[in-house]
């Protein structure tokens, strides 16, 4: 108990950190916008807003780099996400609104009552996934080094199927949210290199995926 209590507090004071940072930020480039570059002070003001930006940049990278312990954790992020006006500049409603539906609560009440797992047909469909994910190994072994773009996308279609009915279920568990991130596993290959940017949004992301992909020993019961 005490160690999630200060887990959560970690948590809440690198977000509170990155939050000021970019208040900061974006203080000192409202007033810097209205400046002309020959006007007195404003070369001093610009280099207050670098400093500023490096600072919110920083804690960025502090924040991406936590590792999330429980799904109340993976959520507080993403909500950051969709929650922080200089994070949300980069994403398009779609992006917030699919965003926070994987993290969405669901009605644990009920699945308990009816002794049911909150993710069970997430799970199950997992399951169905890392098979069919072997199997498609197997024939990446066997296969030519030069093969028709018919024959790839046979091997593929069915996690590519199964990885469209995951999408569309939403995680209510921490055991829910690896069966998501196992797909964007598979979708790089079986190596999870990022997406290759830098932007505070994405790299976010990536934390959440990377924090996850390492929780290899999650129970189904895990929340």
């Amino acid at each position: 108990m005490i160690s999630q209590i200060l887990s959560a507090s970690a948590l809440d004071g690198a977000i509170a950190a990155h939050r000021e940072a970019s208040a900061a930020f974006e203080a000192i480039g409202v007033v810097r916008g209205k400046m002309v570059g020959n006007e007195p002070g404003y070369a001093e003001l610009t280099a207050k807003w670098e400093l500023a930006n490096e600072a919110e940049e920083a804690a960025a990278i502090t924040l991406c780099s936590y590792p999330c312990q429980t799904i109340e954790e993976a959520r507080a992020k993403a909500e950051y996400i969709s929650g922080s006006p200089l994070i949300r500049a980069g994403l398009t409603d779609e992006q917030i609104e699919v965003l926070l539906g994987s993290f969405s609560g669901g009605d644990l009440g009920a699945s308990s009552v009816q002794n049911l797992h909150p993710d069970e047909e997430l799970i199950a469909l997992g399951d169905e996934f890392e098979r069919s994910w072997d199997l498609e190994r197997s024939k990446w072994d066997v296969l030519a080094a030069e093969a028709d773009d018919a024959i790839v996308a046979e091997i593929v279609m069915p996690c590519s199927s199964l990885s469209e009915r995951i999408l569309a279920k939403p995680a209510h568990t921490l055991a829910g949210l690896r069966v998501k991130a196992r797909v964007v596993l598979w979708c790089q290959g079986g190596e999870f290199e990022g997406f290759g940017s830098e932007t505070t949004d994405e790299r976010l992301i990536e934390s959440i995926v990377r924090d996850l992909l390492t929780l290899s020993n999650v129970s189904e019961t895990a929340i």
